[in-house]
C-alpha cells in the first residue's frame, strides 16, 4: 500500500465530495485547510489529503454515504458493516450481507446480487436518479 502513498486525486472528485456540504450551506474552506488542500482546487490532491477530507465530511454531515441514500448513514455504520462480514467464508456471502446491511441502513439505493457460473454481477436500483461522480450508470 505504501507505493500508492503519493497517488493523486483529481480536483473534480474533491469538488464532488464537497457538494453535500455546499447544498447545506456549509463552508468547506476550513475542512479543506485542515486537510492541507488549497481551496482553489486547481491542482490534484494527495490520496492522503483526500482521505482526510472524506472522513471529515462524513463527520460534519454525520453521513458516511454523503447524502446519496434515502436516509443518512450515521458515522460508524461502515465500520459496523465491515465487522459484520469479515468472518464470511466467501465473497458471495460478504456481498449478500453487505447489501442486506445497506438496504436496512439506507433503504435506497438497493441492490441485487446475481452469481452465474462463478461470475458475480451487482445490479443497483435507485428510484431518484443522481448525477454524482460517485455513481456509475452502465451503458445500455
Amino acid at each position: 500500500m505504501a507505493k500508492h502513498k503519493n497517488s493523486l486525486v483529481s480536483p473534480c472528485f474533491v469538488e464532488e465530495a464537497l457538494k453535500p456540504l455546499l447544498s447545506r450551506g456549509i463552508d468547506p474552506a476550513p475542512l479543506l485547510k485542515s486537510c492541507g488542500i488549497d481551496a482553489a482546487l486547481q491542482e490534484p490532491v494527495t490520496i492522503s489529503s483526500y482521505g482526510k477530507l472524506w472522513r471529515r465530511i462524513a463527520e460534519v454531515l454525520d453521513d458516511e454515504f454523503f447524502c446519496l441514500g434515502a436516509q443518512q448513514m450515521p458515522r460508524g455504520s461502515f465500520e459496523l458493516l465491515c465487522h459484520s462480514v469479515i468472518t464470511n467464508l466467501t465473497l458471495e456471502e460478504a456481498l449478500a450481507g453487505s447489501m442486506k446491511f445497506l438496504s436496512i441502513v439506507l433503504q435506497q439505493p438497493s441492490a441485487r446480487l446475481q452469481v452465474t457460473k462463478g461470475q458475480a454481477s451487482l445490479q443497483i436500483f435507485q428510484q431518484v436518479p443522481t448525477t454524482s461522480a460517485f455513481t456509475y450508470t452502465s451503458p445500455r
